[in-house]
C-alpha cells in the first residue's frame, strides 16, 4: 500500500512553520498546493490494481513531485527567487 509522502517531514520543518510560510507566500502555497495535489494522484495510481495509468504515467507524476519539492526547498531557503 502507498502511502503519501509527509512534504514537512522531508524537508525537516514543523506544519505549523509551514503553514506560517505558506500564508506569507503566495507562490510557496500554490507550489505546496501542486505538490499535495500530484502527491495524492501519485499515491491514488499506485494504490489502484487496475491499470488506469501506465507505467511511464506513474513515472512521470513521481518525477513532478520530486521537482515540485525541490521548488519548494529553494523556495523556503529564498523567498525572493522566481519559481
Amino acid at each position: 500500500m502507498a502511502a503519501a509522502h509527509d512534504l514537512c517531514q522531508d524537508l525537516d520543518i514543523s506544519a505549523e512553520k509551514m503553514h506560517q510560510l505558506r500564508k506569507a507566500d503566495p507562490e510557496l502555497d500554490t507550489l505546496v498546493a501542486e505538490y499535495e495535489n500530484t502527491d495524492r494522484r501519485t499515491v491514488d495510481a499506485e494504490e489502484t490494481t487496475s491499470a488506469i495509468i501506465s507505467d511511464e504515467e506513474l513515472t512521470a507524476l513521481k518525477a513532478t513531485r520530486l521537482k515540485l519539492k525541490d521548488k519548494i526547498l529553494q523556495r523556503i531557503r529564498n523567498p525572493e527567487a522566481p519559481v
